[in-house]
């Protein structure tokens, strides 16, 4: 077996600082923020929608599409280029199945794309906070 692993030590940019991680975070009253670096791994922009499709078979395994059904991206604010979207229905279901109780929930995307029929969809790996 050969692990990669995703942590606060091996998840951050050579700039540093807390917006330069890979992350999508999930914040408990709806917020889901992608930061600048996801951002640009996955060639996110400003009015992209993004939608979170959970597998049914395996209730803790989550991906992220884009798609023309998504929420739809936009700036958190004007000091900030990470982009958001509101919708307390999905991130509670993303705090249901992993039953966290903290307030945020953190997620890496995987560097493969899982193809599904003409879909592309990006496996999400939960990181603990700690």
């Amino acid at each position: 077996m050969k692990l990669k692993e995703f942590s606060m030590a091996t998840a951050t940019s050579k700039r540093g600082g807390k917006h330069s991680l890979s992350i999508i975070a999930v914040h408990r009253k709806g917020r889901v923020s992608f930061t600048p670096m996801i951002c640009e791994k996955l060639n996110l922009k400003l009015g992209d929608r993004i939608s979170f499709l959970q597998d049914e078979e395996d209730l803790g395994e989550w991906y992220i599409e884009k798609s023309d059904t998504g929420f739809e991206l936009k700036l958190f604010n004007t000091q900030s280029s990470s982009l958001v979207f509101q919708n307390k229905i999905t991130t509670d279901a993303l705090f249901e199945s992993f039953r966290e109780k903290e307030s945020s929930l953190r997620f890496k995307v995987l560097p493969e794309p899982v193809k599904l029929g003409k879909r592309t969809l990006y496996k999400l790996a939960h990181v603990p906070i700690v």
